[in-house]
């Protein structure tokens, strides 16, 4: 008994930040009690930015790009599942999770506090999808999520 909990212990642990079959190999992903979201190599939470529209645009350029610094790709990486690179204005490359580029917040400081989340109403954790049946929804409310 004691056993098979200290096994499924040390699985959770590595699945909580393992690497997905679909992503590039800076990004992992975190279970947490709110949800699974996405992460860089250095454990810091990614976000995705609510006034990319667009699929595959980003509109965090100049200043913006200072204080959310996007999530590099290098220049010729391919797609990988759901994740592919996508051309910024200044002609660098970013990643992008179905179409939305990732941005890390040049705020934060540890990898269990993701100050970024809902800052300015614009800003938000890279959370993944959660499965929901028809006609619920997760959404966002000032003490969290909820369906």
């Amino acid at each position: 008994m004691r056993r098979s909990f200290g096994v499924a212990w040390a699985f959770w642990c590595l699945a909580s930040v393992a690497f997905t079959a679909e992503s590039p190999g800076a990004v992992t992903v975190r279970e947490t009690p709110a949800g699974r979201y996405l992460q860089d190599a250095r454990g810091m939470p990614l976000y995705f930015y609510a006034r990319d529209v667009t699929p595959g645009v980003s509109t965090c350029n100049a200043d913006c790009a200072k204080a959310w610094p996007p999530l590099a790709a290098p220049e010729g990486a391919a797609v990988s599942g759901a994740f592919a690179p996508i051309k910024r204005e200044d002609g660098s490359y970013q990643w992008a999770h179905r179409g939305r580029p990732l941005y890390r917040y040049a705020k934060d400081r540890g990898k269990d506090a993701a100050l970024g989340d809902r800052v300015g109403n614009a800003w938000s954790v890279a959370l993944l999808p959660v499965q929901t049946p028809p006609g619920i929804a997760v959404r966002a409310v000032y003490a969290g999520r909820v369906l």
